[in-house]
């Protein structure tokens, strides 16, 4: 008794500090979770303000500035060169403005019944000259039934064509691309962009939704925000799976009824 009294008490106490150690833990996980969301939050915020401050304000010159580019291109012929740098930067930033204007928008609650078969048979039709300039093949499988969802049917749009062209742009190699399009048992719609890419890192994949963050010479790090902002606004979820040199899956899961 005089040994096993001990044990059991060191038993008992070691348990007790495991539960308290243990619970210890996951408050300071999810207060380190809760501070990046905030601090997440604070960085859309804070572009959302720039957006209602100086969108428009950017725009209107700029619709100026790009008619008068045209009508210096078509005056000088021999400059085609530079007016073409001119113009695709322009609306490079005509872009940057879009993108920025729609996360400073509040949360648009005019759902109507939309076809999605439609709507990514539309995308297709505006992406598929990209695809063929990079030799890629473009592939759609989907369930017989997909039922009529309850979305904003232009923001959607946006929202397969931003993932299409990430996509896209990974792949110079050429390749297949594919669109999977399933109705799920939770009454819920899933839409899955599969690419043979270059992949991400690990490391960038947590990033991917920072922004400003991009991967992409020549991206501006909002596409992806934006597109996350549409899918929650829609009370759906993004998920991204990438593996380096092998390719990248992004699902994105939508209800069918808001």
């Amino acid at each position: 008794m005089v040994v096993v009294i001990p044990i059991a008490l060191i038993i008992i106490f070691s348990v007790i500090t495991y539960i308290l150690l243990n619970r210890f833990n996951s408050y300071i996980y999810a207060l380190t979770s809760a501070n990046e969301e905030l601090r997440h939050k604070e960085k859309l915020a804070f572009i959302g303000q720039m957006a209602t401050s100086i969108g428009h304000e950017i725009r209107n010159p700029l619709a100026s500035l790009k008619g008068f580019t045209q009508l210096q291109k078509e005056k000088y012929v021999q400059d085609q060169k530079y007016f073409s740098i001119m113009e695709q930067e322009i609306e490079r930033i005509d872009l940057i403005v879009n993108d920025l204007l729609l996360l400073g928008k509040p949360k648009n609650t005019q759902f109507q019944k939309s076809c999605l078969k439609e709507i990514i048979f539309y995308v297709i039709s505006i992406t598929k000259q990209q695809a063929n300039e990079k030799n890629i093949s473009l592939s759609v499988e989907m369930d017989e039934s997909i039922p009529l969802i309850e979305c904003v049917e232009n923001q959607i749009k946006q929202v397969c064509i931003n993932l299409i062209k990430n996509g896209l742009d990974s792949m110079d190699n050429g390749g297949m691309f594919k669109i999977l399009l399933k109705h799920e048992l939770k009454n819920e719609i899933s839409i899955s962009f599969i690419d043979q890419g270059c992949g991400i890192n690990q490391s960038e994949l947590n990033k991917l939704f920072t922004p400003f963050y991009t991967t992409k010479g020549d991206g501006t790090g909002l596409g992806l925000i934006v597109t996350k902002k549409i899918i929650e606004d829609h009370q759906g979820e993004i998920k991204i799976e990438s593996e380096l040199n092998r390719g990248t899956q992004v699902e994105v899961i939508l209800p069918v009824v808001q």
